[in-house]
């Protein structure tokens, strides 16, 4: 058995998979963990999962779109600044943003830090760290409570 980790979880494969998942990886240029992604995405698209990142929220309330990256923070923000949020976020994530992209009018930071990002909501906070594709759902989510 060969042993994918990561920083807090490791997944058991077949060397024999590790194999398919180094060749799926060639030929989408991807790593083995962006493989893995891309299937979920591929999944959570031709819904036999529904869109969710365990631990965040993004929901519709009254006036708005409550979103919470930790557990018992929510911040509420009206669909205007939601919207906002998760074009930045798809911006900061595309190279179309500057890389540290602080918007003071609706309250939130979103940040590229080495091959990963972070998003603080309000400004100011500690944030929380994502990988590219995660930042993409996590946009995907705030669009989706938004409408």
């Amino acid at each position: 058995m060969h042993e994918l980790k990561s920083s807090t979880n490791a997944v058991r494969l077949d060397p024999r998979r590790v194999e398919h998942l180094k060749a799926i990886g060639q030929k989408l240029g991807l790593s083995n963990a962006g493989v893995v992604s891309h299937m979920i995405r591929q999944q959570i698209a031709a819904g036999v999962i529904d869109l969710f990142i365990p631990g965040i929220t993004a929901k519709a309330v009254p006036g708005g779109v409550a979103i919470g990256l930790k557990p018992g923070q929510e911040t509420t923000f009206t669909h205007e600044a939601a919207r906002k949020l998760a074009s930045t976020i798809r911006g900061v994530v595309d190279g179309t943003e500057a890389p540290t992209t602080v918007n003071m009018d609706h309250g939130f930071m979103v940040q590229k830090q080495g091959q990963g990002f972070r998003v603080a909501i309000p400004f100011g906070d500690t944030g929380v760290s994502f990988t590219p594709d995660l930042m993409l759902d996590l946009a995907d989510l705030i669009e989706k409570a938004a409408e």
